[in-house]
C-alpha cells in the first residue's frame, strides 16, 4: 500500500550504492539541489523586474514562458506565450517561430491537440525546414495514428540529421504500430549500434518491446539504462512500473543481470525490494542475506528489510538480531523500532505485550505522537485488556490526523465491542467512508460494520481489480473481510488462494496473525484452509 513512497524511498538509496557516495556526498548533493533551486529563483526575479519595468519586451517574456515551461509550470508558461505571440510582428520570423513551437509543446502537454496542430502548422509555415518543427509533426502525426504522415517526417528527419536517435524512435513506433515488430526493433538496434552508452536508446528500445508484449526485453534494456551512470533514476522507476503486471518477466530480466555480474549488489538489492514489495518475502530475503553475507552494502536499511521479512516468515529469532543491527547503526530509525516491537512480541509464547510496549516507549520518547508507534501500542494495551489507554492512544492518532482510518477502525472496534459505545463506534466507520475507496482505506471493513455488506463485497471486487496481482495483497483482504461478513462464505477462501497462488508469502498473515482488525482468524476455521495452504507452502520458504 506504500508502493510509491517505497518507490521515492529505493531510487534515492539505489542511486546512492550504485555510485557508492558517502553521507558527505548526499549531503552535497542535497546542497546542489537547493543551490539549483536558488538559482532558478534567481532568475525569475531578474525576468519579473525586468518585465514589471518594460511589459511590452516579448523577447524577456519569452525568456520567462522558457523558465516556466522547464520548471513544469505549464499554465503560467502558456499565459506568457500567449501575449509573446499576440506581441510579435511577423517580420521578427525567429522569434515567432520559436514562440509557436513552445505553445505547441504546451498544447501537447495539456493534451490539446487540436490547438498544438495549429501552432506547428504555423510554425512550419514560417520555417518548413526546421527539425523541431518537422520532428513535433511527426509526433503528433504518430500520436493520432497518421502513420504515413509520421513516418514521412521521421525520415525527413534523419535526411538532415542521419544519426538523429529519437528519429529512429520514430520510425521504430510507426512500425510496431502496422505490426512489423522485427522492423520496429531494428530501427532502435541501429540507433543503440550508434549510441551505445546513451540510456535513452535503451529506455526508447524497451518503450518498443513492451508495445510489442516482449516483456523480458523490455526490462533487460531498462537494467542496462539503469547501469548507465546517467540512467539509474528512470531505470528503476521503469522496472518498477512494470513489475505491476509483469513481476515474472522483471525478476527473469533481473535475474540475468545477477548471472552476467553475480559482484552487482545493487542487482541483487533491486530485486528484494521489489520482491518484498509484492509480499514475497523467502524470495526477498535469499537476496538481502546474499547482500549481507557479500557485504555488498551495511547500510541499516538492509538489516532493517531482511528483519522484516524474517518476521513475515515467522522467523523471530533471527528478525531480532537483524533489527538489533539496524538500531545498532541507526539508533534513530523510528520504524526499526515499530518493528521490533512487532517481534518482540511474537517471541515465544507469542504474549509478549508489555515487552512489545516498552520498545515502543522508546521510540515515543524519540518521535512522540507518530501514528505508527501509537497504533502499535494501542494494540498491544488493548490485548492486556488496558483498553482506556489503547483509546487514549488512538486519540492523540485521530486528533493529528483525523484521516487515519486503520486508527478510526481500530478505535470503532473498540468502542463497539468492548466498550459497547455504539454510537461512537457508528461514528469512526461513518468517517472512515469520506476517506476514500482504495486498498489502504479499509472502507470494506467499514461497510460491513454499519451493515452494508452488499457494497462490502463491492469494495473487495473493486480493490481486487485496481491492484497489481503479484503478491496478492488485495485477495488478503477481499478474504479477510469476506470472512469476517461470513465465516461460511466459501468465496472467502477461494480468495486467499488466489492471493497464495499470486505469491502471498506473509507466513505470519496466513497463519499467525489475530491483530485487528484485518485478519484471518474465522478463515482459519474452514475445514479446508489448511489443505489449500499446504499447496503454497514454497511462497514462505527462503529461495
Amino acid at each position: 500500500m506504500k508502493a510509491t513512497i517505497k518507490l521515492k524511498y529505493l531510487i534515492l538509496v539505489m542511486a546512492i550504492a550504485m555510485i557508492g557516495i558517502s553521507a558527505q556526498a548526499q549531503k552535497a548533493a542535497s546542497d546542489e539541489d537547493s543551490t539549483a533551486q536558488k538559482i532558478r529563483a534567481a532568475v525569475m526575479k531578474v525576468y519579473d523586474d525586468q518585465l514589471a519595468e518594460t511589459p511590452d519586451a516579448y523577447d524577456v517574456r519569452y525568456a520567462r514562458a522558457m523558465q516556466l515551461y522547464f520548471n513544469g509550470d505549464y499554465a503560467k508558461s502558456l499565459d506568457d506565450i500567449n501575449i509573446v505571440i499576440s506581441q510579435c510582428p511577423e517580420k521578427e520570423a525567429d522569434q515567432l517561430y520559436d514562440a509557436l513551437i513552445l505553445r505547441a509543446k504546451l498544447y501537447d502537454a495539456q493534451g490539446n491537440t487540436a490547438a498544438e496542430a495549429q501552432d506547428l502548422q504555423r510554425a512550419t509555415a514560417i520555417n518548413p525546414s526546421s527539425l523541431n518543427g518537422i520532428d513535433l509533426t511527426a509526433k503528433l502525426a504518430l500520436k493520432q495514428g497518421n502513420l504515413t504522415e509520421a513516418e514521412s517526417g521521421f525520415n525527413a528527419i534523419l535526411r538532415q540529421s542521419p544519426q538523429n536517435y529519437d528519429a529512429f524512435y520514430g520510425l521504430a513506433q510507426v512500425e510496431a504500430q502496422r505490426g512489423n515488430n522485427d522492423k520496429a526493433i531494428e530501427f532502435c538496434d541501429r540507433a543503440v549500434k550508434l549510441f551505445p552508452q546513451d540510456p535513452t536508446v535503451y529506455y526508447n528500445r524497451a518503450n518498443v518491446y513492451k508495445t510489442i508484449g516482449a516483456y523480458e526485453n523490455a526490462a533487460e534494456d531498462y537494467i542496462i539504462a539503469m547501469s548507465l551512470s546517467s540512467g539509474g533514476n528512470k531505470g528503476i522507476a521503469e522496472l518498477w512500473a512494470m513489475s505491476n503486471a509483469h513481476y515474472d518477466a522483471v525478476m527473469s530480466a533481473l535475474q540475468r543481470a545477477i548471472d552476467n555480474a553475480p559482484r552487482q549488489g545493487n542487482f541483487y538489492y533491486l530485486r528484494a525490494e521489489i520482491a518484498k514489495t509484492y509480499l514475497h518475502y523467502g524470495q526477498a530475503l535469499h537476496d538481502f542475506n546474499i547482500i549481507i553475507d557479500n557485504n555488498f552494502y551495511d547500510d541499516y536499511t538492509i538489516y532493517e528489510d531482511a528483519a522484516r521479512c524474517q518476521f513475515e516468515l515467522t522467523m523471530y529469532d533471527e528478525a531480532l538480531k537483524n533489527v538489533n543491527k539496524a538500531l545498532q547503526k541507526s539508533p534513530t530509525a523510528i520504524d526499526a523500532y515499530v518493528l521490533k516491537a512487532q517481534i518482540t512480541r511474537y517471541q515465544g509464547t507469542g504474549n509478549n505485550y508489555a515487552l512489545a510496549i516498552s520498545v515502543l516507549k522508546e521510540a515515543e520518547a524519540l518521535k512522540p505522537n507518530y501514528a505508527p508507534v501509537l497504533i502499535a501500542e494501542a494494540r498491544n494495551l488493548y490485548a492486556l485488556g488496558q483498553k482506556d489507554e489503547a483509546m487514549n492512544a488512538l486519540n492523540k492518532v485521530i486528533a493529528a490526523d483525523p484521516h487515519n482510518n486503520e486508527a478510526l477502525l481500530l478505535r470503532g472496534f473498540i468502542s463497539k465491542y468492548r466498550l459497547r459505545k455504539p454510537d461512537e463506534a457508528l461514528a469512526d466507520f461513518s468517517a472512515m467512508l469520506a476517506n476514500g475507496d482504495n486498498m489502504a482505506s479499509l472502507r470494506g471493513f467499514a461497510l460491513h460494520e454499519i451493515g452494508k455488506d452488499e457494497e462490502a463485497r463491492q469494495w473487495a471486487r473493486k480493490i481486487i481489480a485496481d491492484n497489481p496481482l503479484p503478491g496478492g495483497e488485495a485477495y488478503y483482504y477481499a478474504a479477510a473481510l469476506l470472512s469476517d461478513i461470513d465465516p461460511a462464505d466459501e468465496q472467502a477462501l477461494k480468495y486467499f488462494e488466489s492471493a497464495l497462488a499470486n505469491g502471498f508469502g506473509s507466513k505470519f498473515l496466513a497463519e499467525v496473525s489475530e491483530e485487528y482488525y484485518v485478519n484471518l482468524k474465522l478463515l482459519r476455521r474452514n475445514e479446508n484452509f489448511a489443505t489449500v495452504l499446504n499447496r503454497y507452502t514454497d511462497n514462505f520458504e527462503v529461495k
